[in-house]
């Protein structure tokens, strides 16, 4: 019995390409066909639907209602041809008359084609996506009502209604052309590569002097924080010398001129922390070769531990890659908190702004969407892994030791580094943007001082004096600043 919609979904959500392909094969004819009715071409058509599906892979997490995939495939489709038309305005300069004129086609129409779109171009915009719909692959009523969102008895008339206008000639004629331009065997494949190259573009779009922007936010920001910082012990007095003793004070009651120093800081803080997740987010993604790796269990969820060396005490970095488990599916961003809006009516410093917007535009338009399906395929990777091993290193595993990656064979090496690059992706599209609440909205942020404690989850001696920035959303935006020495004397 073949699988349902909402069982490809959950298996594709999790990284399984063969359970997204099946849904491809399933719905590509009447995307095909809907873009043949949109744009009138079929080259156009086939480069529509394939940006569909890699569109719609990347927002599987956000698919509320699985059951109504082909509706939400209509969706993503209409969008996709809008977006090509605004683009193709945009981009369309008229100089002279010439320029006015179409641009020529790489496949000149067959006399055949021509004499059916003008057939075609007389019905209703309904009958005639309709009868295409029909005729491009033989969908039933049921099938093409629940892509449309009518009923069948609707498409039933739809259809009754273009064929009494056209004659049976063009009806033949629409038949065997449609026949005659099918999408290609390969177009699944195309449509899992373009995904794939996801993050290898994503990755080329970002400038190439990061690590050289990085070392001049921190000299700039560490200098910029100390000052803040000292001018906050100035102002609020003495620091609590007693563990659980704190101060607190709102951002909005601090004069004008500390307010500002503390923001210049802050946004040093925060654009260092992004830049950091680019270069070092995953130190190990320059050299996957140098890393240990272990599958475990914990809590009924599949898990991975990367570390960078097999001892006890090596740098760790642990993932939840069980994508079934809908908690551990990274949740959408709101659009509200997009870095362009943030960066457009904020008072970031300029100096800031010139280096933080090539980062901007390297993201791609909703990385709230992308950012699910760069987990799905870094957690569809890691199974694969996972299930690859060889006997010994799956037992070393078992017993709770690690296994350096350089032991491994050479196709599991490449399915590591893949799945690691999908990480990194994840990780710095998670970075750029999700713009802390102690720099969106800092007037109504929360500055406290005090001591350490000794469950604090950062690496400094219990006891050490700091400074905690609160933004509005309180615990879910914070930021530590340990106090110099110099600054507790």
């Amino acid at each position: 019995m073949a699988e349902t919609d909402e069982e490809l979904v959950q298996r594709a959500r999790a990284g399984d390409h063969e359970a997204f392909g099946a849904l491809v094969d399933r719905y590509r004819d009447m995307v095909y066909g809907l873009g043949y009715h949109l744009a009138g071409d079929f080259e156009a058509a086939r480069d529509l639907a394939q940006e569909t599906f890699v569109r719609a892979y990347m927002g599987l997490g956000s698919l509320r209602e699985p059951d109504r995939l082909s509706a939400w495939l209509r969706g993503i489709a209409e969008n996709v041809y809008r977006a090509q038309v605004r683009r193709k305005e945009v981009s369309t300069v008229v100089l002279d008359e010439q320029a006015t004129k179409a641009p020529a086609r790489d496949r000149i129409p067959s006399a055949i084609e021509l004499t059916v779109r003008e057939a075609l171009d007389r019905l209703r915009p309904p009958e005639r996506l309709t009868l295409t719909l029909h005729y491009i692959n033989g969908y039933s009523h049921a099938e093409i009502g629940a892509f449309l969102g009518v009923r069948s008895d609707t498409v039933k008339t739809r259809l009754a209604r273009a064929r009494q206008s056209l004659r049976e000639e063009l009806l033949q004629m629409a038949e065997d052309m449609f026949h005659d331009h099918p999408l290609p065997p390969e177009f699944r494949q195309d449509v899992i590569g373009a995904v794939t190259r996801l993050v290898e573009g994503f990755r080329a779009k970002l400038p190439d002097n990061v690590r050289q922007l990085r070392d001049t936010i921190r000299s700039d920001g560490d200098r910029k924080l100390s000052v803040a910082r000292s001018a906050l012990v100035v102002l609020l007095g003495p620091l609590p010398s007693e563990e659980g003793e704190i101060r607190q004070v709102l951002v909005a009651d601090l004069p004008a001129d500390v307010r500002q120093q503390l923001r210049d800081s802050l946004c040093y803080v925060w654009v260092d922390w992004v830049l950091m997740q680019i270069c070092d987010s995953v130190p190990w993604i320059p050299d996957p070769d140098g890393l240990w790796i272990r599958f475990y269990k914990a809590g009924g969820k599949f898990c991975l531990r990367l570390t960078s060396a097999p001892g006890k005490y090596a740098p760790t970095h642990n993932l939840v890659i069980d994508a079934d488990d809908p908690e551990a599916q990274p949740a959408e961003e709101p659009e509200a908190q997009q870095t362009g809006e943030v960066l457009a009516g904020s008072s970031l410093p300029e100096e800031l702004r010139r280096m933080f917007e090539p980062l901007r535009q390297a993201v791609p338009g909703k990385p709230g969407a992308l950012r699910p399906a760069f987990y799905a395929e870094m957690a569809g990777l890691m199974r694969e892994v996972q299930n690859s091993l060889p006997a010994e290193a799956k037992a070393k595993m078992a017993s709770g030791e690690g296994v350096g990656a350089a032991s491994l064979p050479e196709p599991l090496r490449q399915l590591l580094k893949k799945a690691l690059a999908f990480h990194w992706g994840f990780c710095v599209l998670h970075a750029v943007e999700n713009v802390p609440g102690w720099v969106t909205d800092f007037e109504d942020s929360k500055v406290e001082f005090g001591l350490f404690p000794s469950d604090a989850r950062v690496e400094v001696p219990v006891g050490k004096p700091y400074v905690k920035v609160y933004g509005p959303d309180g615990e879910r935006s914070v930021l530590y600043m340990t106090i110099p020495d110099s600054d507790e004397d």
